[in-house]
């Protein structure tokens, strides 16, 4: 098996979901419930520097409704949050400037497996000049979420694992135990 999937495995074990790994997630297996209001990032610290985030939130907390945007509005709504993934992603996750981190590119995906139920789901990551262990990043998704009040973060590094969870998506987490 390659080491994304064990990495996953791993950080769905952190994440208490026992035998279902990334592989299950929303963009093979049907949707299941969510909570309105919460978002779950996952962040993974690997070899060589490099951290790998997943962002996973209801479209009702990403954009304000649930369904495949329909007036020229949501389309304008839909776009501009797609940018922010896009091109302003190390605002809402903000890595320490001494790191000297650069991000690649984000792949998003918005799933629409019923009529009123949507998901959004981000992965990027960073590649840093210098080690993030036991260094903070601070997140600023209230910023642009105005309804998510509950921000769950799992955090697996080489040695570490911890859950944290930030009220309203605003906060800082330390990448250590």
């Amino acid at each position: 098996m390659t080491s994304k999937f064990n990495h996953a495995f791993a950080l769905a074990l952190v994440l208490g979901l026992g035998g279902q790994t990334f592989a299950e997630t929303p963009s093979t297996a049907a949707l299941g419930a969510h909570v309105h209001g919460a978002a779950q990032l996952n962040i993974a610290i690997e070899k060589n520097n490099k951290v790998e985030f997943e962002l996973e939130l209801p479209g009702d907390t990403a954009v304000g409704f649930e369904r495949a945007p329909e007036s020229d509005s949501e389309i304008v709504k839909t776009q501009k949050i797609e940018e922010l993934f896009k091109k302003k992603f190390s605002e809402l996750v903000q890595l320490p400037a001494a790191s000297k981190c650069l991000w690649g590119n984000p792949k998003i995906e918005v799933l629409y497996p019923h009529k009123n139920h949507s998901e959004w789901k981000i992965q990027i990551y960073a590649v840093c000049q210098k080690d993030l262990a036991g260094q903070s990043l601070n997140l600023d998704f209230g910023k642009h979420f105005k309804t998510l009040k509950d921000l769950d973060v799992a955090v697996i590094g080489q040695s570490f694992q911890k859950k944290a969870e930030v009220p309203n998506g605003t906060g800082s987490v330390t990448l250590s135990k």
